[in-house]
C-alpha cells in the first residue's frame, strides 16, 4: 500500500510541475507572437494532431477572428470570421463548454468553408473556449486529434486554455494601457487553484489506465 501511495504523490508532482511550466510559458508571453509560440509548443507537447486554430473574440461584431491556422496563408486567415454560436468554434464560444467531435462529418456545427478556405481536412476535432473572468476570449481547435486522445489530455488542454485566457487577457489590457496584466498574486492564485482542481479530478484515476475516448458520434465532453 505504501509504494502505491507513493506511486501516487509521485504523479501528482509530476501533474502539478506541468502545469506551473505551462502556466508561466504561456502567461509570460509579451506580445502576440509569443503567445501563439507558447501555445503552440505546449499544444504540440501534449496533444498529437495534424494541426491547431486559435480564434478571439471580436466583441464588437460579436465574432471569432481566426489568428493563427495551422498551415493556412496569412491572408487568408485574415478572412476567416465565425459569428458566435455558428459552426464548431462559434458554438464552443456560445456554450462555453469544450467539444470533443471524433467525426464532423456528422456534426451539424462542422462547415466545410473554413476548410476549404485554408486548404485543410477536418476529420475530427476537439475546441475549448479560453474563459477569463466568466468571459469568453477565444477558442482553440485542436484539428484531427490522436484518436487515442485521453481525459487526461483532455483536462491539460482545458489547462492550456485557462492560462491561454489569462495571457490574451494581459495583452488586452497592455494594448489598452489599463494595465500591465495580472499581477503576480493573481497567477500564483490561479496556479494553484488550477492545480488543485485538476489534481482532485484526476485523484482517483491516476492508479488506473487512462480513459480512451472512442466516440463515433458528436458529444460535449464534461
Amino acid at each position: 500500500m505504501d509504494n502505491a501511495t507513493t506511486s501516487i504523490d509521485d504523479q501528482q508532482a509530476d501533474l502539478l510541475t506541468d502545469i506551473v511550466k505551462i502556466g508561466s510559458a504561456i502567461t509570460g508571453a509579451a506580445n502576440d507572437v509569443s503567445m501563439i509560440s507558447a501555445i503552440e509548443n505546449q499544444i504540440k507537447r501534449y496533444l498529437p494532431s495534424t494541426g491547431w486554430n486559435l480564434y478571439r473574440v471580436d466583441p464588437d461584431k460579436n465574432e471569432l477572428y481566426c489568428v493563427i491556422a495551422t498551415g493556412a496563408d496569412e491572408n487568408k486567415i485574415k478572412n476567416i470570421r465565425i459569428p458566435i454560436g455558428e459552426g464548431i468554434a462559434g458554438k464552443v464560444a456560445e456554450n462555453n463548454e469544450l467539444l470533443f467531435i471524433t467525426d464532423v462529418n456528422k456534426s451539424e456545427h462542422y462547415s466545410p468553408e473554413i476548410d476549404k478556405l485554408i486548404g485543410s481536412h477536418t476529420r475530427s476535432v476537439i475546441a475549448v473556449p479560453l474563459v477569463y473572468q466568466e468571459k469568453v476570449l477565444g477558442v482553440i481547435e485542436i484539428i484531427n486529434p490522436s484518436q487515442s486522445t485521453t481525459s487526461l489530455q483532455l483536462k491539460v488542454l482545458t489547462t492550456i486554455a485557462d492560462f491561454s485566457a489569462v495571457a490574451i487577457n494581459n495583452l488586452l489590457l497592455r494594448e489598452s494601457h489599463s494595465g500591465t496584466g495580472v499581477r503576480d498574486t493573481k497567477l500564483h492564485e490561479l496556479f494553484s487553484n488550477i492545480a488543485i482542481s485538476i489534481t482532485v479530478s484526476l485523484n482517483s484515476r491516476l492508479n488506473q489506465k487512462p480513459n480512451h475516448f472512442t466516440l463515433l458520434s458528436p458529444k460535449v465532453w464534461t
